[in-house]
């Protein structure tokens, strides 16, 4: 249930992935952010269909819907495999944003991002033997 970061070069790939341009092309149109407890609760349920564990945090981050944006309704651990330079984009963008602009719930879905990508980094610089 992590996320499998591509790699060039031995570097991970920033770039769109195929499928990332293909969401892109969609244009979705815009819809209101479900609420943080919305969010989190169809996540633990895509968790347990998945046969993960409902209660690791990761797991449970990383199937959290994207809120917002071109990539809206697709799910963190998504968005890390096939769009980490947008990611790291919305991550950065937010200790610059005022937040006036944002609902409540997007705000929120911010920071859950930021939190899964952080825990996402670390597991994956871990050395495992």
């Amino acid at each position: 249930m992590d996320p499998k970061f591509r790699k060039k070069d031995g570097c991970i790939c920033l770039f769109d992935s195929e499928d990332a341009k293909k969401v892109k092309a969609e244009k979705r149109p815009w819809t209101r952010a479900l609420s943080p407890d919305e969010v989190k609760e169809s996540a633990r349920e895509a968790v347990e269909h998945k046969g993960g564990d409902p209660n690791n945090e990761e797991h449970v981050l990383g199937q959290h819907k994207l809120q917002f944006g071109a990539f809206r309704d697709q799910t963190f651990k998504w968005l890390a495999e096939n769009a980490l330079g947008y990611a790291g984009y919305v991550v950065a963008s937010m200790s610059v944003e005022s937040g006036r602009s944002d609902s409540n719930n997007n705000q929120i879905n911010k920071r859950l991002l930021e939190k899964y990508v952080s825990l996402s980094f670390l597991l994956a610089a871990m050395p495992f033997g």
